[in-house]
């Protein structure tokens, strides 16, 4: 690895490693892509680092792609929210929760009103609806109170069961609907009965 120089402007062979890093990625040459990260004698932009984030992780490269989340870390990077829904799905793909709800809790304050913020709402049923589906009730449970918190969904009350969680809002965030066995087994878990 090359040892990087920080807040540096890119010199004409930097500038050269960067196209060609972006073209690499454009045909999904991850391979080339990295080879020219390597390269690079210069902390690259963050846009760049984007980038090679949603290749590594639409491809399903997690360990890359937590690699370049270190070295972000390690540069002290800004993380635009683009990036950290990037970084959001990332962990929610490697089922890093402890990640998951730190980025989403990011993402959730850079919004000046999430409740009412379309990214919030798709993310936050996205992170509930595959904590349901993995059979991850814990996660799903502490997902649920964070959404509530936040106010992007509410519990109902039930005259027989008392308060229920309202879960319409995943499928109106996602476009899908949770199987109906997964749906009441969630439903049960959220407002804690057997």
């Amino acid at each position: 690895q090359v040892l990087r120089r920080p807040n540096a402007e890119y010199s004409a062979r930097d500038k050269e490693l960067v196209a060609e890093l972006r073209r690499a990625l454009a045909v999904t040459d991850l391979a080339r892509a990295a080879t020219c990260y390597r390269r690079l004698c210069v902390i690259p932009k963050p846009d760049v680092y984007e980038d090679l984030l949603r290749a590594c992780t639409s491809c399903g490269m997690l360990g890359d792609a937590f690699e370049l989340l270190r070295d972000l870390e390690t540069y002290k990077m800004p993380i635009s929210p683009k990036m950290r829904l990037t970084l959001l799905n990332l962990c929610l793909r490697a089922r890093h929760w402890r990640r998951v709800f730190h980025y989403f809790s990011e993402l959730a304050q850079q919004m000046p009103k999430p409740s009412a913020s379309p990214v919030i709402q798709k993310a936050g049923a996205l992170i509930l609806e595959t904590c349901a589906l993995g059979g991850e009730w814990d996660a799903a449970s502490q997902m649920y109170e964070l959404l509530v918190s936040l106010k992007v969904c509410r519990n109902n009350s039930d005259a027989a069961l008392g308060e229920v969680p309202d879960l319409s809002f995943v499928e109106r965030a996602t476009g899908r609907a949770l199987p109906p066995e997964i749906l009441e087994r969630l439903g049960r878990e959220l407002a804690g009965r057997p």
